[in-house]
């Protein structure tokens, strides 16, 4: 059994807000793809996400997302059907394979740009446009200090 003051941070501790709020705001980015040229599932959403313009390999996508190798390039497989993106040769290694975005793709990141800053407005009426910024200020404030 675990005491008052650990229950009470477990249910506060930021990776848990920041996951509530991200498990939030894919169901919100999930409802306005509903009907769209590119509805994409959740996974599919999040491994387009994760490219975000860069090439990346199926292992380095699995390791950030946090799945299998075989799970991401099942959900690869899917979005090359989609056409939003294509599978190449990693530069100087032809056993490497990367994953990059598509024309067609760049197409569906404008609709996830425009998704987004919806959700962010969200957001915004939430907490208050000023706080969304000191948020989005302070989240890049430690990315670029740990990388």
């Amino acid at each position: 059994m675990i005491d008052q003051r650990t229950r009470a941070f477990l249910a506060t501790n930021i990776k848990g807000l920041l996951q509530d709020t991200l498990e939030w705001m894919e169901e919100r980015n999930t409802a306005l793809r509903s009907g769209s040229e590119f509805e994409g599932t959740p996974a599919e959403a999040r491994v387009f996400a994760v490219l975000r313009g860069r090439e990346r390999s199926i292992s380095e996508l699995a390791r950030v997302i946090g799945v299998s190798r075989q799970a991401v390039h099942n959900t690869v497989h899917r979005l090359v059907e989609s056409g939003v993106v294509e599978v190449a040769s990693a530069p100087g290694n032809q056993r490497d394979k990367v994953v990059r975005i598509t024309e067609r793709g760049h197409d569906v990141q404008k609709m996830a740009a425009h998704n987004l800053r919806q959700i962010e407005r969200e957001l915004a009426k939430s907490i208050g446009r000023e706080n969304l910024e000191l948020l989005r200020s302070l989240l890049l404030q430690h990315l670029e200090s740990v990388r």
